[in-house]
């Protein structure tokens, strides 16, 4: 037998299913258009070669645009906590 979710706390776990949706939805997509557009090139003019894996990346992703990719980062870990809550 499971245990049976209060009022509260099924607000609370639809509330962060629906702010992880928008997150994904809204904000991510964005971080593709700063990759393709920012990111990729910015590394390739410096490296001369394409990145290799993310790490290389993520490190070019907050030199340009650390506001708009940490806001992505801190919200999905903020979710994810708010979801074992």
């Amino acid at each position: 037998m499971l245990p049976q979710p209060t009022h509260n706390e099924l607000a609370r776990q639809n509330f962060v299913k629906s702010l992880r949706m928008h997150i994904f939805r809204t904000i991510s997509p964005g971080n593709k258009v700063l990759y393709q557009k920012l990111a990729k090139p910015k590394f390739e003019q410096e490296h001369q070669r394409p990145p290799q894996n993310r790490y290389e990346i993520r490190l070019v992703q907050l030199t340009i645009a650390a506001l708009t990719f940490m806001v992505w980062v801190g919200w999905g870990r903020l979710t994810m906590i708010w979801g074992y809550l």
